[in-house]
């Protein structure tokens, strides 16, 4: 499933669809030629779990929640078989530059680096924190130009730390006290 949505509301539909039985999404900025910017959500449900009731109540969610601000969204649909899902999302993660010196990138894309550059390499399976998210972005971009800074090494504590990413970049960073916590278990 494709939504196309006013980025305001991204968070909000990605977590929606998650709910709704999504094993995980792939939330991009985009621009459309005829609203602007864009998120685009997409979002796998396995064929047994997803119906014309699902998605008739994916497109009521998706109305109520626009009807505030006048806001339209589209939504497309089709099917793909499982294999091919299960490989299908590694074309879109592609490497990505956090900071003038971070990249972070999966194992299976190449990538060469000059000597300044940091390149965090991650597998992110369905994990939080592949660095495409903003929030990851930013924390990535806040700790590389704020961790020198500091006149006394801090301590960091990412809690709900997905893929462990935050944990990973500069050696610069090393001297730092860095704890990650996450749970699989859903309250």
């Amino acid at each position: 499933m494709r939504v196309l949505i006013h980025p305001d509301l991204g968070e909000v539909v990605s977590n929606f669809l998650i709910e709704e039985g999504s094993p995980g999404v792939i939330q991009e900025n985009v621009l459309s030629s005829l609203k602007g910017k864009r998120d685009c959500i997409i979002a796998y449900f396995p064929n047994d779990q997803f119906s014309g009731l699902k998605k008739k109540k994916i497109q009521a969610y998706l109305l109520n929640l626009g009807q505030p601000r006048r806001d339209t969204f589209s939504l497309r649909s089709r099917i793909i078989g499982e294999e091919k899902w299960a490989e299908a999302w590694k074309a879109n993660f592609k490497p990505i530059r956090i900071t003038p010196r971070i990249v972070v990138k999966p194992p299976w894309e190449e990538y060469s680096a000059p000597k300044e550059e940091i390149v965090i390499e991650i597998d992110p399976g369905m994990a939080f924190g592949t660095g495409t998210h903003s929030s990851t972005h930013l924390c990535l971009q806040f700790l590389d130009e704020k961790m020198a800074s500091f006149p006394a090494q801090p301590s960091v504590l990412d809690v709900g730390t997905g893929s462990g990413i935050l944990r990973l970049p500069p050696e610069s960073w090393e001297q730092n006290r860095f704890w990650a916590w996450t749970s699989t278990r859903w309250l």
